[in-house]
């Protein structure tokens, strides 16, 4: 045990003995991938992450079609309600004023 002085040669040995193929950037990308799609907010998202714009973040996180797909499929199971609460269901018509003689 001794302190890690390059990030690379530290991530290649570690690579080599878990034996694994990818790069810690490729981590970076489906943690917060994952994240995205467990719905966890974007501010909360950016503090992990330690970026410090939106746009960063949407680079970095990329939702997949699956979860796209499944976000859509949702609203047809959503609950409808039985009737519509506060909204007119007839339009109310304004009559044309009364012309000035």
């Amino acid at each position: 045990m001794r302190p890690c002085t390059n990030i690379t040669s530290s991530w290649q040995r570690f690579r080599s003995k878990a034996g694994i193929a990818c790069r810690a950037h490729d981590l970076r990308h489906t943690a917060l991938t994952k994240m995205a799609e467990a719905g966890v907010p974007e501010g909360t998202m950016l503090a992990v992450a330690g970026h410090v714009s939106r746009r960063r973040l949407e680079r970095h996180s990329h939702v997949r079609m699956a979860a796209k797909r499944g976000a859509v499929e949702s609203l047809a199971r959503a609950k409808r309600p039985a009737a519509s609460v506060g909204v007119p269901t007839k339009l109310t018509t304004i009559e044309a004023p009364a012309k000035l003689q």
